[in-house]
C-alpha cells in the first residue's frame, strides 16, 4: 500500500531532490510550502539556491500534468500540491490541516519535517512524523572523537619507544579507524601516544611537539590536530570542539606553513556558512569580500596573528591571490585543485550542503572543516542532525579522512569556564 509523505519547507530547503526520494509512494506539498519557497528564493546562500531549484523542479513537473490532481514521477510514485487552507493562522497550522485532511480521506499519512515542535504537534493529532533522512542520513547520537585509550604491556611500550611503532592485537584493530590516535598505558603507569595505520596494522608514535606556522600545541589533542593537518596524504580533516579550543587557529597555522612558507598548495581558501547568531542584520553592501568579511573575521584574526599584525601584509596576501574568500552560495559546479581550504563554523551546514562542498575538491587539495556541534545557530538543526556531525560519522572509516575532537579550551580561563557551564 502506498504511503503519503507530507514535506515541510525545511526539507526542501535542505534537499530539493527530496521530491523524488520517496519512490513508489505519494509526495504531498502543502500550499503554504510554496509561499515559503517563494519567500526564500531570493536568499544568496545554499538554502536560497535549493528553494529556486525546488521551484524549477515543480515547474518542470507541471508540464506533465496537473499538480493539484497529481503527476507521476519518473522515479516511481506521484506528487501533488494540497489545496490551500484559508483558515490556517500560520505555516505549521496549514501543514497540519493538510495532513489531517488527507488522514480523514483514509490515506496513510506521514509528516516529514526537521521542525521538532511540528513533530510534537503531529503526535497530538495521531499523525506519524519523522525527521528527513537523506541518502541514508540518520541522526548521529554519538560523534566519533578520533582518539581512544588502549592498554599495552610493558614490553610493547618499550618496543614502541625503541622503534617508534608497535604491532597491535588483531581484536583491537577491529575496533579502530584509519588515523585514529591512541593513548597507550602499561601496567606501570607509563604512557605514549600514537596514530593507527590500518594498512601497516600498527600504531606509530606521534611526532614530538613542533612549531607549525609559529604555533606550538598546548595539549595532546592540538598535537593530534596538527599531525592530521600537516599530513598531505589526508585530504580531508575535520576538527570539532568548544569555543577557545584552538580549532580555527590550528587550521590557519597549518595553512600558513604549507601555503605561504613551503608552497605545498597554491592558495588558502577560507569560508563559512552565512548563518547569523541571533537577529539577522540583512544584506551587507560592497564586494563579495566585503560582504563575507564579518563572517570570516575569526579566521582572518587567526591569519593576522600568524602572518603578522601589519595590515598591509594581510592585504597583499589577499590581493595576490595567496588567500581567497570563497562564498559557499556559489560553490556548486566549481572544481578546486591544489588549494588548502578552511570551512569554519560548519555545524551550520546541512548534509546536502556538506556533500556539495566536499565534492568540489580537486586533485592536490586539502579540505579542513571545523566547528562546534554544540553551538548550532541554524533553525531545525541540532548537535545530532547537522552536516558536520554526519560527515564525521560517515567518513571515519575512510583512509582519506582524519578527525579529532579538541577537548580543552586554551583561549582563557574565562572562555573555558563559560563553554563548560553556560
Amino acid at each position: 500500500m502506498s504511503k503519503t509523505f507530507v514535506l515541510d519547507t525545511n526539507v526542501l530547503l535542505e534537499d530539493p531532490r527530496a521530491l523524488f526520494r520517496f519512490k513508489d509512494h505519494i509526495v504531498a506539498i502543502p500550499y503554504e510550502v510554496l509561499h515559503e519557497l517563494d519567500h526564500n528564493k531570493k536568499r544568496q546562500d545554499l538554502a536560497g539556491h535549493n528553494a529556486r531549484e525546488t521551484i524549477r523542479e515543480l515547474d518542470r513537473l507541471r508540464q506533465h500534468g496537473s499538480l493539484s490532481a497529481g503527476v507521476s514521477l519518473e522515479e516511481g510514485g506521484s506528487l501533488f500540491i494540497c489545496q490551500p487552507h484559508p483558515n490556517a493562522r500560520n505555516h505549521d497550522e496549514s501543514i497540519m490541516l493538510s495532513a489531517l485532511t488527507m488522514k480523514g480521506e483514509g490515506k496513510s499519512v506521514t509528516l516529514i519535517t526537521n521542525d521538532i515542535a511540528l513533530r510534537v504537534m503531529a503526535e497530538t493529532h495521531d499523525i506519524p512524523s519523522q525527521s528527513y533522512e537523506w541518502n541514508g542520513h540518520k541522526n548521529v547520537r554519538e560523534v566519533y572523537t578520533g582518539a581512544q585509550r588502549i592498554q599495552l604491556t610493558s614490553e610493547e611500550l618499550d618496543q614502541f619507544y625503541a622503534s617508534s611503532f608497535v604491532k597491535l592485537d588483531p581484536e583491537l584493530q577491529e575496533t579502530l579507524y584509519p588515523h585514529q590516535f591512541l593513548i597507550a598505558k602499561d601496567p606501570m603507569g607509563r604512557s605514549a601516544i600514537g596514530r593507527y595505520h590500518r594498512e601497516a596494522m600498527k600504531s606509530l608514535l606521534v611526532h614530538e611537539k613542533t612549531n607549525v606556522g609559529g604555533i606550538f600545541p598546548k595539549n595532546k589533542e592540538q598535537q593530534f590536530a596538527l599531525e592530521l593537518l600537516m599530513d598531505k596524504n589526508i585530504p580531508l580533516v575535520t576538527l570539532i570542539g568548544s569555543a577557545g579550543c584552538g580549532k580555527s587557529l590550528m587550521a590557519a597555522a597549518a595553512g600558513v606553513e604549507q601555503v605561504i612558507d613551503h608552497r605545498h598548495y597554491e592558495k588558502i581558501l577560507v569560508s563559512r556558512p552565512i548563518t547569523p547568531m541571533g537577529r539577522d542584520m540583512g544584506y551587507l553592501p560592497g564586494s563579495l569580500e566585503e560582504k563575507m568579511n564579518p563572517w570570516i573575521q575569526p579566521i582572518k584574526d587567526a591569519l593576522r596573528l600568524l602572518i603578522g599584525k601589519d595590515k598591509r601584509t594581510m592585504e597583499l596576501k589577499f590581493s595576490d591571490g595567496t588567500i581567497e574568500v570563497e562564498a559557499l552560495s556559489y560553490i556548486r559546479g566549481r572544481s578546486i585543485p591544489n588549494a588548502y581550504m578552511i570551512i569554519d563554523e560548519a555545524q551550520n551546514l546541512s548534509v546536502p550542503e556538506m556533500k556539495a562542498i566536499v565534492t568540489r575538491m580537486g586533485p592536490g587539495s586539502k579540505l579542513v572543516i571545523t566547528g562546534d556541534i554544540e553551538q548550532v545557530d541554524r533553525a531545525h538543526f541540532d548537535s545530532h542532525t547537522n552536516g558536520l556531525a554526519y560527515l564525521i560519522e560517515k567518513m571515519k572509516d575512510q583512509e582519506v579522512c582524519g578527525h579529532i575532537t579538541l577537548l580543552k579550551g586554551e583561549r582563557s580561563d574565562l572562555a573555558s569556564l563559560a563553554a563548560k557551564i553556560l
